[in-house]
């Protein structure tokens, strides 16, 4: 079984991705976090679309038949050594999961992969991005005046 975890890290609205178990989920990872965001919208227009290639900030997208082929857009290989493959059911759901996921706001976002089983989960208590910044406002308020007794 293979993991990809995000935590929520405030002041940032979105999400930090902190643990992968492979290259695959590492892929997948920097995909979620720092390409679909908080807008998952243009993947899938591109998913519905006769375009077969589509690039973002990080991430080379591909369809080869029935699959989807996440690569590091940067690779120098030519195919890439490192891919992320996915079933076009498979990459759907992760779109819809995370961005519902998204719009919960849990603490943790895990996504565990089994074989060709891929399941999304939030973990932790929910909290809104307003929560998030006052806290760490106040804990950071905290920090400085012990520093200074």
């Amino acid at each position: 079984m293979e993991y990809a975890k995000f935590k929520k890290e405030p002041p940032y609205i979105g999400y930090t991705f902190y643990y992968m178990d492979n290259i695959e989920m590492c892929l997948l990872g920097n995909f979620l976090s720092s390409d679909v965001c908080s807008n998952a919208s243009s993947f899938k227009d591109w998913f519905y679309s006769d375009y077969e290639t589509t690039g973002s900030n990080i991430t080379y997208l591909e369809k080869e038949g029935d699959e989807i082929w996440l690569s590091d857009f940067l690779s120098e290989e030519d195919p890439p050594l490192h891919y992320c493959k996915l079933t076009r059911k498979q990459f759907i759901y992760i779109l819809d999961t995370w961005e519902k996921l998204y719009k919960q706001s849990p603490e943790e976002i895990i996504i565990t992969k089994d074989g060709d089983t891929i399941k999304m989960e939030g973990k932790g208590q929910k909290k809104n991005y307003f929560f998030n910044l006052v806290h760490w406002i106040w804990t950071d308020l905290l920090k400085k005046i012990k520093l200074q007794y």
